[in-house]
């Protein structure tokens, strides 16, 4: 059951912040505008992953302490975030 609050608050907490991102995204130029060879007629967040590892660390932080075994899954998530494959 506490597994399922976390998911539902994680899942909040990304609905909430992924407006937010957006806006701060087109204020800020921070979008991949469309073109030729793109399938999407309007500007697009390129921030989107933000939201997404933000409301992932914030439900891990309120779960349960965190086990060594998960710490490298969380290391090796936001350097996949920093790196930002394509």
């Amino acid at each position: 059951m506490y597994t399922l609050i976390l998911i539902g608050v994680s899942m909040i907490v990304s609905l909430m912040i992924i407006p937010v991102v957006i806006a701060v995204s087109k204020k800020l130029d921070i979008v991949d505008k469309p073109n030729f060879r793109k399938i999407h007629t309007k500007p697009i967040s390129m921030l989107g992953g933000s939201a997404i590892l933000l409301s992932f660390l914030i439900g891990i932080w309120l779960g349960e302490p965190i086990e060594r075994e998960i710490k490298p899954l969380l290391l090796g998530s936001v350097v996949i975030y920093l790196v930002g494959f394509d």
